[in-house]
């Protein structure tokens, strides 16, 4: 009897290889062949896309042996966080899970051998993480984080001329939220818009801040066309005038 044999890497994580060799004979026939490098070799190279058991024969001058070898692909299931917004000097805690060592990468790391590490960037990054499951499998997973230092950028018209008794409404866009100052009457505001009628010129605010609060301050100004009423009334005498005029003639 010649005692066949075969020893091997019986765990093939992603992306590796496992190195089979064979014992105990002079010639060697493995199979199935499809994921071999070779079928005939002493030592062969397997790359199997499923968990698959090799049979080999060994064959000398006593005779001929059979052995039989797995190789497993493991079914490690692991997580990470999803993709984040942060606001500026804000912290964030990132967790994995499916593991049972766990090694991060990146800025500003507090606890980087933890499965839930504390960090504080201070612009956009991409951290990793090597993560080792219980079969020795070696998982890198990548999470971003997107430092949000944005203002709010406001689109608003800066100067509205208004015909004295008239109003209008003014109406931000690209906003989040407002607040108006002065606000003569609270249910002048719709929304984020505002009726503004006023009987002399004003100065209005608008402020406004975005998910992290970084606050824009705007100014609008209210002229009133005093000129253009005073010629509405004086044409409104000069008709009636005429009319007298008339009569009396």
């Amino acid at each position: 009897m010649n005692n066949a044999l075969v020893t091997g890497d019986s765990i093939l994580c992603p992306g590796t290889v496992s190195t089979l060799n064979a014992y105990g004979g002079s010639q060697f026939i493995w199979s199935p062949t499809n994921s071999l490098s070779d079928s005939l070799s002493q030592q062969v190279i397997a790359t199997p896309s499923v968990s698959t058991t090799y049979m080999l024969i060994a064959i000398d001058s006593c005779g001929v042996d059979t052995a039989y070898f797995d190789v497993n692909i493991p079914n490690d299931i692991y997580q990470t966080s999803s993709d984040s917004v942060i606001c500026k000097e804000d912290s964030l805690t990132l967790f994995a899970s499916g593991g049972i060592t766990y090694r991060w990468s990146g800025t500003n790391i507090i606890n980087i051998d933890s499965a839930s590490p504390i960090i504080s960037p201070t612009q956009s990054t991409t951290y990793y993480v090597d993560i080792t499951t219980p079969n020795g499998c070696i998982y890198t997973d990548s999470v971003y984080i997107d430092v949000d230092i944005s203002i709010p950028n406001i689109i608003l018209q800066d100067t509205v001329n208004l015909c004295f008794g008239d109003s209008v409404l003014v109406a931000p866009s690209n906003i989040e939220s407002a607040i108006w100052s002065p606000l003569i009457n609270p249910y002048d505001t719709v929304g984020n818009n505002i009726w503004i009628k006023s009987d002399s010129n004003m100065t209005f605010y608008m402020s406004s801040q975005n998910a992290c609060g970084n606050p824009q301050i705007l100014l609008l100004f209210l002229f009133l066309d005093i000129l253009e009423v005073h010629l509405e009334i004086h044409q409104f005498v000069l008709v009636i005038l005429l009319k007298y005029m008339h009569k009396t003639e």
